[in-house]
């Protein structure tokens, strides 16, 4: 059995990542599109996540920013704080 190096595999991990992850979808009159179902399964995408455009040199990088739920937020709020401040703060992702 071969040996692979530590080098070699973080040379093969994206690609593997990337095998059956691609797809193609059409953007319509009103600029929407349509994640691909193999996409939104493999990376959890759920009704309410964002999607984060990113222009770089050469392409577009598409992210996804989970929405934040209840459980996420347990504890962050203190009987002192202001609610509707840290509700505009969760809204803006800056908790």
């Amino acid at each position: 059995m071969p040996v692979i190096s530590q080098e070699q595999l973080n040379l093969c991990v994206p690609a593997f990542l990337l095998m059956g992850r691609t797809g193609e979808t059409k953007v319509s009159k009103g600029y929407q599109t349509v994640v691909p179902s193999n996409i939104r399964r493999a990376y959890g995408i759920a009704p309410g996540d964002k999607l984060v455009w990113e222009a770089e040199r050469g392409g577009i990088r598409v992210r996804v920013k989970k929405r934040k739920t209840l459980a996420d937020i347990v504890g962050i709020v203190s009987v002192q704080s202001d609610a509707v401040e840290l509700k505009r703060k969760a809204q803006r992702g800056e908790l």
